[in-house]
């Protein structure tokens, strides 16, 4: 999947905040999401919803099994990834839809069990293990379109 920034046109309010996020050093993190969708990416069902990017920063594939997203701290694997396969510098487009949908065909979209709220609230991507990879508490608000570069210096 090629970068989503150069499919969706920025008519939103970018924030930068280099405190709303912090990491692990992880090989996937947030890199893009979208929490009010007005005419971006549609879904399969045609619908504008919520969605998150998934990126892969390290030079080796990873698997997301058992990966989990949230939007709440007390539940850290709220939602769990499916098995998908991320190369190297790819990423993985998850709908936050609240419709719930893990299809084992890997073409067919992901959707999170729960919506992201455009006044701001916690998110997170959690490693397998437990850790977190990406987490930010709360994202700024408000928010439509926010893109984070996650090594050292990070934009929101």
């Amino acid at each position: 999947m090629t970068s989503l920034k150069k499919k969706i046109p920025i008519a939103a309010l970018a924030l930068f905040a280099s405190s709303s996020f912090t990491l692990a050093d992880s090989a996937l993190e947030i890199s893009e999401f979208l929490a009010i969708n007005e005419s971006g990416i549609t879904d399969q069902d045609g619908d504008n919803s919520d969605w998150i990017e998934i990126h892969n920063t390290s030079s080796s594939a990873v698997n997301t099994l058992n990966w989990g997203l949230t939007d709440d701290s007390s539940l850290p694997k709220k939602w769990t990834l499916p098995s998908r396969t991320i190369q190297p510098d790819g990423r993985l487009l998850v709908f936050a839809s609240s419709k719930d949908l893990k299809p084992t065909q890997i073409e067919l979209e992901l959707h999170a069990n729960f919506k992201l709220s455009g006044s701001g609230e916690y998110l997170a991507l959690i490693e397998p293990g437990g850790t977190k990879a990406s987490e930010s508490s709360p994202y700024p608000q408000p928010v439509s379109y926010t893109h984070l570069t996650l090594p050292t210096n990070r934009e929101v």
